[in-house]
Formats: structure tokens, sequence, C-alpha cells
């Protein structure tokens, strides 16, 4: 599945930056695997990832897959 970088932005903001939840947490919530969310950390780590809030998508921008992540995310909080 491909995910939008803002999307992936947010996520890897949740592990790096917030430091809220581990990536096992994170992988459970969404259905990401934990191997792709490390994946994610490593190449914002290489630079190859900007993590830019600027990078919010209407809704009918996103994939089913991602409107349903954040969908199930917001109901763990």
């Amino acid at each position: 599945m491909k995910y939008s970088k803002g999307f992936k932005g947010s996520i890897v903001r949740k592990v790096v930056e917030r430091g809220e939840k581990s990536v096992y947490q994170v992988s459970k919530e969404t259905g990401i695997s934990a191997a792709t969310i490390n994946n994610w950390i490593e190449k914002h780590k290489a630079g190859k990832l900007i993590l830019d809030s600027s990078d919010d998508l209407i809704p009918s921008q996103r994939s089913p897959g991602e409107k349903l992540a954040l969908l199930l995310e917001s109901k763990t909080k």
C-alpha cells in the first residue's frame, strides 16, 4: 500500500519526536507493520523523509487505507 508523505510523517512523529508511543504500539494501532514504520524512521534519520506538517491532505486525497488507519488511531485516544 502506498501512503502519503504526510501520513508517514505523522506516524514517524509519534515515535521519534513526541516519544508518545513505541513502534510496536503504533504498529498495533494502525495495522502498519513495525518493519515498515522502522523503515520510515530510518529514512527520516537519513534525511529522505521530511516531517513537514504542512503536507495536510483533505480526506478525498487520502487512500482508503490511510482513512482507516486515521479512524482507528482516533478511536484509541
